[in-house]
């Protein structure tokens, strides 16, 4: 088992992680809508490879499933970003601690479980939970496939 450090983005909180393929992978399609994505990729190519190789966001949400036309398929690209030196490059929440703890642990407004990191609502704790969700420690190569995508 790998354990590493992981920096949010302003580095004030370190969280030692340890690689974990127990969690699954969020569903990898465009939700940018697929015609937009390609539409983005047939306008600019050299762009689009760009943002499929330097944005996670963009690389494994937005247009997850156009990105992978491109021959890098999702786990790939998703190693590539949460690995070695780019881990901490591409680690963080967007939201405070208190708001992500309160996600991870379904309490509060999340306690119902329709919404928490590891549901169909993956995609939004990826974009705004990032490091607290467990994304920068998932083992992105071997975790199982979501149910439903």
């Amino acid at each position: 088992m790998l354990v590493f450090e992981l920096y949010d983005r302003d580095m004030s909180r370190v969280a030692n992680s340890s690689v974990s393929n127990s969690q699954n992978l969020p569903c990898c399609r465009d939700t940018n809508s697929g015609s937009a994505c390609r539409l983005m990729y047939s306008q600019s190519e050299i762009d689009f490879k760009t943002r499929c190789s330097t944005e996670p966001d963009f690389s494994l949400v937005g247009c997850c499933k156009t990105c992978n036309l491109l021959g890098i398929p999702f786990r790939e690209r998703a190693a590539k970003f949460f690995t070695g030196k780019n881990a901490s490059l591409h680690c963080f929440d967007r939201m405070s601690s208190n708001f992500c703890s309160k996600l991870e642990n379904s309490k509060d407004i999340w306690s119902s479980k329709k919404w928490s990191c590891d549901t169909s609502q993956s995609l939004i704790a990826f974009r705004v939970c990032r490091a607290t969700c467990g994304f920068c420690n998932l083992d992105w190569k071997n975790a199982p496939e979501a149910n439903g995508c």
